[in-house]
Formats: structure tokens, sequence, C-alpha cells
């Protein structure tokens, strides 16, 4: 996984204590509520560059998944 920036990380650990917190994922809305975005073609636009970078992985219908790899103790760690 690419490095990423301070915004991009905030975006991932609000997907995964969502994910958390309510059971699914966030759709693009949520995401831009969130963090206060007019559209939610900005939300698309991180979701996609957090995808190109391999944080996350989209199904075929685009709910967000976690690369198996990233699941372990130590990834965990970094968002707490």
């Amino acid at each position: 996984m690419t490095a990423l920036t301070p915004h991009q990380a905030d975006v991932l650990r609000f997907i995964r204590q969502f994910q958390w917190a309510e059971r699914r994922s966030p759709s693009l809305r949520d995401i831009s509520r969130a963090f206060g975005n007019a559209s939610d073609n900005s939300s698309l636009k991180t979701v996609r560059t957090l995808q190109g970078a391999g944080a996350i992985e989209r199904d075929f219908f685009g709910t967000i998944l976690f690369p198996r790899e990233s699941l372990n103790a130590d990834y965990f760690k970094s968002f707490l």
C-alpha cells in the first residue's frame, strides 16, 4: 500500500469505524456528510484513490471491503 495523505487516512479511519458501528459500508453520501463535502463526487474521488493505493477494495455492488492482508492486529492498532 502506498503512503496516504492525512485526509485519505482520515477517510479510511472513518470507513473502518463506520463499518464496525453500523455493520455496513458507508455510502458516498455518508462519507460526504462526515467530511462536510457539498458533493458526493469528492468522496468518490477519495474512495477511488484509496482503491488504487490498495487500501480498500470494492465489490460488484460498490461495497467497500478491506484487503485480507490488511486485517491483522498491527493494522488495527494504527486506527486506535
